[in-house]
């Protein structure tokens, strides 16, 4: 097996000889009997900076402890991981790019964790990271539940993409109100349901806005030029008098199925955060909310 990429460099304080880097991306590496998990492996490479190893075939969960590596600033894996939502990689406090396609507090730039089978929520702790992120994409995967309101505390924010998921509920007041930079919003193919959000689509750097393939059945007359212009997609919703939504038994079915499947925490999709220094400019309509 060639290794190529690895990188050795005298430790900070005592100049001892360590691993700084490891590049395994696009080896294809395998394990015995279709087994090669990240456990007892990743967690133990203490002095790495980078660790590159998209393209292989590694499995299993994410390590517990990654987040005690004091260097990893590059966590690159696009694997067939499992598991629920790899909280471990929100609290790896060094990290500024995290890629885990095909697979809160993080300080990264980008988080992917796109094309993988993660499941349950996306964690509130994502919130502790509105500094830092600009793009989240958490597409093809299976997470379910409602959207976290602290999403909306991402204001650096430019691409927010949970397409290919089983999410669910309304769209928080917060997304409204705070995601003033955002340029692409994708929240298609799930099933999420209520009026499409006017203030979204005032949003003054929107230019991709996709809602396709869910349950909405209200659009304004604000979002409704945004489809004129070809920039929000409604299709196949339950929204009465647009072309391309799905059949009326379709929508009865979904919402008699459900009725009772509120959001756990329905008040907090009322949170605002406040809206002190985001230079934002235009009027608001932000009655019956809650300001935090």
């Amino acid at each position: 097996m060639q290794l190529q990429g690895h990188r050795l460099c005298p430790y900070p304080s005592d100049k001892l000889v360590a691993v700084a880097g490891i590049d395994l991306k696009g080896c294809g590496l395998n394990g015995y009997n279709n087994q090669l998990p990240l456990s007892d492996f990743l967690e133990k490479l203490e002095d790495s900076t980078f660790f590159h190893a998209n393209s292989n075939n590694f499995t299993g969960v994410i390590p517990k402890d990654i987040s005690k590596i004091p260097y990893l600033y590059e966590l690159d894996l696009s694997n067939k991981l499992t598991g629920s939502f790899p909280c471990e990689v929100l609290a790896a406090k060094q990290l500024t790019f995290l890629d885990l396609r095909n697979l809160g507090n993080t300080p990264g730039f980008y988080l992917t964790v796109a094309n993988n089978l993660f499941n349950g929520p996306i964690p509130q702790s994502i919130g502790n990271a509105k500094d830092t992120l600009l793009e989240v994409l958490f597409l093809g995967n299976r997470l379910d539940g409602c959207l976290p309101y602290e999403i909306g505390l991402l204001k650096n924010a430019t691409v927010f993409d949970v397409s290919f998921n089983q999410l669910m509920g309304p769209v928080p007041l917060s997304f409204q109100y705070c995601l003033f930079k955002k340029e692409l919003l994708v929240l298609a193919q799930n099933q999420f349901y209520g009026e499409v959000p006017e203030a979204i689509c005032k949003l003054p750097n929107l230019s991709n806005f996709s809602l396709s393939y869910n349950y909405f059945t209200q659009v304004g007359p604000i979002c409704r030029k945004l489809i004129d212009k070809e920039i929000l997609d409604v299709r196949k919703n339950c929204i009465l008098g647009l072309s391309n939504q799905r059949s009326k038994e379709e929508c009865a079915a979904f919402f008699s199925k459900n009725k009772y499947h509120a959001c756990p925490h329905p008040l907090s999709l009322k949170n605002v955060p406040r809206l002190t220094n985001q230079h934002y400019s235009g009027s608001l309509d932000a009655s019956d909310n809650q300001w935090l």
